[in-house]
């Protein structure tokens, strides 16, 4: 289970919420940061679509097009579930710190306490981000 049925989730406190961060390992099963974030009483799936990578010179079309496919699948995927995926386009470290902070333009009034996401290896630029 991803996430508990709305009535529970509203009743719950915030400080419970936990954002599992997609970044590369766009699917479900075998997602140990997915596993590890439906401990919590309430999970938001989050995909940070990041400036630096929708820029031509990073990301060509085709490649972009199947970004977006998979996502689509993602957010299938977490529906079957009872969730979706929350899909926000910004830096991530920006994204992720509002959500923190309960003040995420893209998302208003959800605060998160707890980050979990894959640890796989990453770009140089994403080893910097993060």
């Amino acid at each position: 289970m991803v996430s508990p049925p709305r009535s529970r989730r509203v009743a719950m406190s915030q400080s419970t919420t936990t954002c599992v961060w997609f970044r590369k390992c766009l699917r479900i099963r075998d997602n140990a940061a997915l596993v590890e974030a439906a401990k919590s009483s309430s999970v938001l799936p989050v995909f940070c679509l990041d400036p630096h990578f929708a820029s031509p010179e990073y990301v060509g079309a085709p490649r972009y097009r199947f970004l977006l496919e998979s996502l689509r699948d993602l957010d299938a995927s977490l529906r079957a579930l009872g969730s979706r995926l929350c899909v926000v386009r910004g830096r991530p470290e920006a994204i992720l710190e509002a959500l923190f902070k309960g003040e995420c333009e893209f998302l208003p009034g959800v605060v998160v306490s707890r980050l979990v996401f894959e640890d796989e290896p990453v770009e140089p630029y994403g080893l910097a981000r993060d």
